[in-house]
């Protein structure tokens, strides 16, 4: 998936209908990019996963609680060098061994997995992942073909597919 393609919107509705279950949930904005999910929650930027990894703050620091069992971690400062040595196997085991007691879901919110490979060790340390696109319908009216005119419509409809990697 590139960007605009819905990852964000789909990681805020799982994670409402996660909390909604009964689910304890922590909420991560782990695209170190372009971070997006505190502008949807309406939190300011603020130090977050970026502070956690490198030991600038602690958990307690950086999370934002939503509702009650309902926690968002910001992606905090994303003007780093090199965002995927924070996302490292090691710090990400550190973060998830840290959290396994306080959550029953953990969402990431990654960046788009075309554009980058920080999601690709994330990808390997988590249960499932969930894939999200858009499918592409070309389509040309008769009177265009017919004047071999080379207009196209695109219409763009998401999908998803998720893969279960236990």
């Amino acid at each position: 998936p590139g960007p605009r393609e819905g990852k964000s919107t789909i990681v805020l509705n799982l994670g409402w209908t996660f909390w909604e279950l009964g689910n304890r949930l922590i909420m991560v904005d782990s695209d170190l990019r372009r971070p997006s999910l505190h502008r949807a929650l309406r939190f300011p930027p603020h130090a977050g996963l970026v502070e956690l990894l490198t030991g600038a703050a602690s958990l307690e620091q950086v999370q934002r609680p939503i509702k009650q069992d309902f926690t968002f971690l910001p992606a905090g400062a994303t003007k780093v060098a090199d965002p995927g040595a924070i996302l490292s196997a090691e710090k990400i085991r550190n973060f998830l061994d840290l959290v396994k007691d306080r959550a029953d879901v953990v969402l990431f919110d990654s960046a788009p997995v075309l554009a980058v490979s920080d999601n690709l060790i994330l990808a390997s340390m988590v249960d499932d992942e969930m894939l999200t696109s858009y499918e592409l319908d070309v389509t040309a009216t008769r009177d265009e073909e017919i004047r071999g005119i080379a207009k196209v419509t695109m219409t763009l409809r998401p999908t998803f597919s998720i893969d279960f990697i236990k």
